[in-house]
């Protein structure tokens, strides 16, 4: 499986999606924790880590957290902000882990990019017997009016870009065997931002970073307008949880 050309726009914002993305809830770790997924002496994979938003949330509790990426961009990024985190590049298809050597693999804001019988094969490959996969998003609260205006400035430049919101995903976990769901964790959250940061917020879009010329100074110039130029607003999130557990005896699609 090949990168997406809109993930691969992500190489060009690296430092953006550091500054505009949100955080994850700390009542994250604490699920996870309360799990058994992050201890001393566990092995955590974060696919699709990118700047590293969910990998420092999980560094610092006696686990070994390796982050893997298919651009060295961002994972430049990560090194400067989770430098206690192993770095390696990799896809979802074909990771850098040797077998059965993970005891948590976790994908934050990026399975909805290689959601794949294929990708599930790989991720089941690399966790021990009975380890865990667990998918996190934060989504967009569009019941938010900026929230719902940005998505109609999204909308309008997606084309065939992957999103969370289609349910391949979804759909992609419901068919396989090769895990069972395991547990759910949800809760809601706010981004402060001011113009600047909206602006970064959503320039680290990989449709809006696949633009080129004016087209998207033009959109960034109609999102600064919903911010007052000095002032700030808080984006509203729900930031949801899925668990999945490794299943056992023969690993069948």
């Amino acid at each position: 499986m090949t990168i997406h050309p809109s993930a691969e726009a992500f190489a060009g914002v690296a430092a953006t999606y550091e500054r505009g993305r949100p955080e994850y809830p700390r009542g994250l770790l604490d699920w996870l924790t309360e799990r058994g997924d992050i201890r001393a002496g566990a092995s955590v994979v974060d696919i699709g880590a990118g700047t590293g938003k969910l990998t420092r949330l999980l560094v610092g509790h006696g686990a070994r957290v390796i982050a893997v990426d298919p651009l060295p961009e961002m994972l430049a990024e990560l090194e400067n902000v989770v430098p206690q985190a192993e770095r390696r590049l990799g896809r979802a298809t074909a990771l850098p882990i040797d077998d059965e050597s993970a005891d948590l693999a976790v994908c934050g804001q990026s399975f909805h990019w290689f959601a794949s019988a294929e990708a599930l094969a790989e991720i089941a490959r690399v966790l021990r017997p009975d380890g865990s996969l667990v998918l996190v998003w934060n989504v967009r609260d569009e019941s938010d009016p900026v929230q719902a205006r940005l998505s109609e400035l999204f909308e309008r430049d997606r084309g065939d870009t992957p999103s969370h919101r289609s349910g391949v995903w979804r759909e992609v976990m419901n068919a396989t065997t090769r895990f069972r769901p395991d547990g759910e964790y949800t809760a809601t959250t706010e981004q402060l931002v001011d113009r600047a940061g909206l602006i970064d917020r959503v320039e680290s879009t990989s449709s809006v970073a696949a633009l080129t010329g004016g087209a998207r100074g033009e959109l960034l110039a109609e999102v600064g307008s919903l911010v007052p130029s000095t002032g700030r607003i808080a984006l509203r999130y729900r930031t949801d949880a899925y668990g999945y557990r490794r299943a056992n005896g023969r690993m069948a699609p």
